[in-house]
């Protein structure tokens, strides 16, 4: 007589086990899509900051040269009209051309300065040419963000 060596099926212990395995595969995989998400966050609000310093400094080209003074922190998203760089927009050249972001009118734009607290300054040093050191400063995870942009600007 020969004795059967092959069994006919899976036992228990053998489906828990590949099921450790498997949990121990893909925990640490879990963990890189939370990582990838946040860095992607992090991507996003360096890009927007950039974006606004750069735009901030075109516009800084366009206004009479002794207007360019400092600048204290100002919130982007319903913030006060400073003269100088709020509201964002203005593409005419009265004030009732001037258009704030306002969650009525840019309504994703407005909720993204508000939810990260968006604020911009200005520190300007010389007389000419003037070193304009712009300041984008966001909150990040409760961390208080800043990216810094210089610029010089001579009279025309």
């Amino acid at each position: 007589m020969t004795r059967r060596t092959l069994t006919a099926g899976i036992t228990l212990l053998e489906i828990i086990l590949a099921m450790v395995i498997l949990t121990i595969a893909i925990v640490p995989m879990l963990d890189v899509f939370g990582i990838s998400g946040r860095t992607v966050a992090k991507s996003q609000n360096l890009s927007m900051a950039v974006g606004l310093a750069h735009k901030i400094a075109q516009h800084l080209l366009t206004v009479p040269y002794d207007a360019i003074v400092d600048q204290p922190e100002t919130a982007l998203a319903d913030g006060p009209d400073d003269g100088m760089f709020n509201p964002l927009e203005n593409p005419g050249t009265s004030a009732a051309d001037a258009l704030k972001i306002t969650a009525a009118r840019l309504p994703e734009l407005h909720a993204f300065l508000k939810k990260y607290n968006v604020r911009y300054s200005l520190d300007v040093v010389g007389d000419d040419p003037k070193d304009v050191k712009i300041l984008i400063t966001w909150i990040e995870q409760g961390r208080n963000m800043l990216y810094s942009l210089r610029i010089y600007v001579s009279r025309r």
